[in-house]
């Protein structure tokens, strides 16, 4: 046995030669059989739900999004169904709510001479971020000749706005124009300006290229959200898709959505699109802008059944009624049925609390009753031990971290742990045949344990050094049968077996 491979439950014992019936803690990357590292508690916080890292651990946040805007790095998540952005020390809800219509006045004699309409916006500074917010409804009007004009201030603003903003329109104009930001403490503003003196037309209310009028807005309640994708932040609601202007996270113009056949499970941007997986199939959003979106529906009708998918070089990574699936932007195909079963999963794993991730070409499952290891560099699974039901990467340094109710941990970061590996039938060709001894060429120290017929017959602790890397357990000559399993257990590294008759 010179390549050791990790489990197939589909085949029981039944394996081909390399393959185990038990795969725990096991790298199987080099086709040697050797220990994955262990993973290293780096928090004692107890995680009940999604966690993002952010010079602090936060829990109770969901699908979370790191995106450096200008020189601001803001971290976009769902509290709820709501989506909340923090831009350190701050927190605060993405997009703001709109003002209520303002209240104007005639405030005496000035240079004003035309029928006006006034509308208002909120500007907010979050962590010294600036955003503006949609505008309120249009005053009612007012016919001036030679006036100045009082504006007072909407209430309803949040405890990050700064200014409220006054446009101005007349017959005159024509157009809503900029007259003055004011300080939020300030709860009136006499406008005494000639319409010369108006700069420019707001920039959250515009009719588009496409001929559109556009109105920014917070987002609605969402059950998720991912990208950012062409500039823009994508979420979702039961089978509506909703994304934010271009460049512009807080602005959800209620213009921007698209419905699907059913509901929508999970959405993440890959190779150029949005993956858009759905309790029905998977779909493609294609197109760079945001009134030009194209939906496609792709092959295969998998149905995503957890919200928690992950992206690796060759596609999105979900889990269906089949088990776990790879859709590519073109069609989804079931990458685990080779090896596993439909019932196995099912028996096993419950989708819908189960979390995905991904580093270093390794697809993890963390279930209810431990984690799937899957080495899509080999096609190789094994188990490892551990419950997490939260899971994050820190793409600036690559670790893995996941969660429970003992704390956070970082994964794979320390020393060796002890393997379990248990090979599948090793079949004489005539029954009740002597074994008489097996060869072993590794490193460091494992216990191999032999099994005939499913008895364990014999086990010895083999410990290895460089100069002299081969070990022998001789086996009595009554310990005869036809099957046999060896299974090494231990810190050390198995390179060959080689079983003799």
């Amino acid at each position: 046995m010179k390549k050791f491979m990790g489990i197939a439950p589909r085949y029981d014992t039944f394996l081909q030669e390399g393959y185990a019936v038990i795969a725990e803690n096991c790298d199987l990357s080099s086709g040697k059989l050797k220990p994955l590292r262990d993973n290293s508690l780096v928090d004692e916080l107890p995680i009940s739900s999604d966690f993002v890292f952010y010079t602090e651990w936060i829990t109770g946040a969901k699908d979370y999004i790191d995106w450096p805007i200008n020189e601001f790095d803001i971290l976009f998540y769902l509290e709820g169904t709501k989506l909340k952005k923090k831009i350190w020390p701050d927190v605060a809800n993405v997009g703001q709510v709109v003002p209520t219509k303002p209240v104007i006045a005639d405030a005496g004699a000035g240079n004003i001479t035309d029928t006006v309409q006034y509308i208002v916006t909120w500007s907010r500074s979050v962590g010294g971020y600036v955003d503006e917010s949609g505008p309120s409804f249009p005053s009612d009007e007012l016919q001036a000749s030679g006036r100045q004009i009082q504006i007072t201030r909407p209430t309803g603003y949040d405890s990050f706005v700064t200014h409220w903003n006054i446009y101005r329109i007349g017959y005159q104009t024509g157009e809503f124009q900029f007259v003055e930001a004011v300080v939020i403490a300030d709860t009136t503003y006499t406008d005494n300006n000639f319409n010369a003196d108006l700069s420019a037309s707001p920039t959250t209310w515009f009719t588009s290229d496409q001929g559109n009028e556009i109105a920014f807005a917070p987002p609605p309640a969402l059950s998720g959200v991912t990208g950012p994708h062409a500039g823009m932040l994508f979420g979702w609601r039961e089978s509506t898709l909703y994304w934010s202007e271009p460049g512009y996270a807080d602005a959800w113009p209620v213009f921007y959505s698209v419905n699907f056949p059913s509901n929508i499970i999970a959405a993440m941007p890959f190779a150029g699109a949005l993956a858009v997986l759905t309790q029905n199939g998977a779909f493609r959003i294609d197109g760079n802008h945001p009134e030009l979106l194209q939906q496609t529906e792709a092959l295969g009708a998998e149905p995503c059944l957890s919200s928690s998918v992950c992206r690796s070089s060759k596609g999105i990574f979900f889990l269906s009624d089949s088990g776990l699936t790879l859709f590519n932007n073109f069609e989804s195909v079931v990458v685990s049925d080779q090896a596993f079963t439909e019932i196995w999963f099912r028996e096993n794993i419950t989708s819908a609390s189960s979390v995905l991730a991904e580093n270093d070409n390794v697809i993890y499952i963390f279930h209810s009753t431990g984690t799937l290891y899957f080495d899509m560099k080999t096609a190789q699974r094994a188990t490892m031990p551990g419950i997490f039901n939260a899971v994050w990467k820190d793409h600036g340094t690559g670790w893995l971290y996941a969660g429970n109710s003992s704390g956070i941990y970082k994964i794979e970061s320390l020393n060796n742990t002890v393997m379990l590996w248990k090979s599948g039938d090793i079949v004489a060709s005539i029954k009740d045949i002597p074994w008489k001894e097996i060869e072993v060429i590794g490193t460091g120290e494992i216990i191999l344990t032999v099994y005939i017929d499913d008895a364990d017959i014999a086990a010895k602790v083999l410990i290895f050094n460089d100069l002299y890397r081969l070990r022998t357990l001789g086996l009595p000559q009554e310990y005869q049968g036809r099957r046999l399993q060896l299974q090494f257990q231990g810190t050390g590294t198995i390179e060959e077996v080689i079983p003799s008759v």
